[in-house]
């Protein structure tokens, strides 16, 4: 009998070693075996899954490319940061991190390693430092402005003014 479920067998027998049994297609089977025994209150046997006529998948095989739709180029993203230089500083989450790294990136900005004076932006989640003090004497030209204006220009897809973001000194 050809099944095109990758199944566990019932004790006592062998898997046939169809193509296509793995370890997740069992491991989902034994769930919703489970599951239905659990519904049913533990009585009776539960339906194998070949009896189910719409148990099979009904997408389509999307693995396949469609004939004669040539590729559509990647469309270029906008110069939001171009020519500006960005240092991370404070921590960061990992993920917070890296996405941030990526958005200044993929904007045409750059990211320092370390604070210099070619700096423009420092990037902090933190509250005014006195090292920020220290900073601004070095170049009266930085801003101290919070993540979220890198993430707001990359939502709008534009350059937005970074004033609303600014860390300043508590008074």
């Amino acid at each position: 009998d050809f099944s095109i479920f990758s199944h566990n067998p019932p004790a006592g027998t062998q898997d046939n070693g169809e193509e296509g049994s793995g370890d997740t297609d069992d491991e989902l089977r034994r769930v919703e075996e489970e599951h239905r025994k659990k519904q049913q209150g533990g009585r009776g046997a539960a339906p194998e899954p070949e009896d189910d006529p719409y148990g099979g998948s009904t997408d389509e095989n999307t693995d396949v490319e469609e004939k004669g739709e040539p590729d559509q180029p990647i469309p270029e993203l906008p110069d939001l940061f171009g020519g500006k230089r960005f240092f991370l500083y404070g921590e960061f989450p990992s993920q917070e991190r890296r996405l941030l790294n990526r958005y200044i990136t993929a904007f045409n900005g750059e990211v320092e390693d370390y604070m210099n004076e070619r700096v423009n932006y420092v990037i902090t989640a933190q509250e005014w430092d006195d090292t920020f003090e220290e900073a601004l004497n070095e170049n009266a030209n930085l801003s101290f402005v919070r993540p979220r204006w890198i993430y707001n220009c990359n939502e709008r897809q534009k350059l937005i003014p970074h004033q609303p973001y600014v860390v300043v000194p508590r008074v």
